[in-house]
């Protein structure tokens, strides 16, 4: 008996991400397959009315890729070790954000070609992001 449920709790658990999956466009999946091919463990997001998000792992690392609803790449996050950052980027982390606790950081690709690293800051019980371009300056969000 406990293994009929068990293979019950299984089987609908997979139809009901199966079925969340199916919402995303064709288009936004086949643009995904061809930009990432060989991503694995992706699963899809309704970002907002306008946009999907993948979250993935590609080449090694964890990413997450946006698409709006025609299926166009808007920009690709991967998370990065601290020490990957570009050299004038964590110049101005370490300056800026002193007494602070890096939890994460990402680098961010743009469609329109620009690189952004985004460093999440812990702050007493909550977390805050701040957002560098290449050549370290903080950006505003």
């Amino acid at each position: 008996m406990k293994y009929i449920i068990l293979v019950a709790l299984v089987v609908i658990s997979a139809s009901s991400t199966l079925h969340a999956q199916k919402n995303i466009p064709s288009q936004v999946v086949w643009n995904f397959e061809q930009k990432f091919p060989k991503a694995e463990n992706i699963h899809w997001d309704k970002e907002n009315s306008s946009e999907y998000e993948a979250q993935f792992f590609w080449n090694g690392e964890q990413h997450s890729a946006n698409f709006n609803t025609k299926g166009e790449w808007l920009e690709t996050e991967a998370v990065i070790l601290f020490r990957e950052l570009p050299d004038l980027v964590q110049q101005s982390v370490l300056q800026s954000h002193k007494k602070e606790k890096i939890r994460l950081v990402a680098r961010i690709e743009k469609a329109k070609g620009d690189t952004y690293y985004e460093i999440e800051i812990k702050q007493f019980f909550f977390s805050r992001e701040v957002f560098y371009d290449s050549e370290g300056n903080e950006i505003k969000s």
